[in-house]
């Protein structure tokens, strides 16, 4: 009995490694990985880049969360995103492995973590690695400020507020 639980353990440890080796090369065929995150204007955020990268020729796919998540695809287009459940990472890892095989320019994704801890996990989780992550807001009381950051390269902030 033993044996049949090693088995079963090393074949579901095989299928992650294999399922890691995909999304990575798959994540590698897209150039251009961007990462909204903070408590306030993420969705405006998210469709002001997707806009900006589109009018420059790019193909772009992005996704907005909330209440009414909605994707945005390369055409221009706009689909409401259909979820059975609270938003997880695992869907945004659907979505990336999707659109890879499109082979866009770029992906605009809005971070699904509300707690500054998970937050921070999703900049790191690999399935979501980005090229680029900005932070957006940071609390009701303290003037709107994006963040900029890029690996390897020095954190930029363009203060928003008015």
């Amino acid at each position: 009995m033993l044996s049949v639980y090693i088995s079963v353990f090393t074949i579901f440890i095989i299928y992650l490694v294999f399922e890691s080796f995909l999304l990575q090369r798959r994540l590698c065929s897209i150039p251009i990985r961007i990462l909204v995150n903070g408590t306030r204007g993420k969705s405006t955020i998210v469709l002001l880049i997707y806009q900006l990268l589109r009018k420059k020729g790019y193909q772009v796919f992005a996704k907005t969360t909330g209440d009414a998540p909605v994707i945005y695809n390369h055409d221009g287009s706009k689909t409401q995103l259909k979820r059975i459940g609270p938003a997880r990472i695992l869907e945004n890892v659907r979505l990336l492995n999707k659109w890879s095989k499109k082979k866009p320019h770029a992906v605009v994704l809005e971070c699904m973590a509300l707690q500054p801890e998970m937050q921070q996990y999703s900049f790191h989780y690999p399935p979501t690695r980005r090229h680029c992550s900005i932070s957006a807001g940071s609390s009701p009381w303290v003037p709107p400020v994006i963040k900029i950051t890029t690996p390897g390269l020095p954190e930029s902030n363009i203060n928003a507020g008015v």
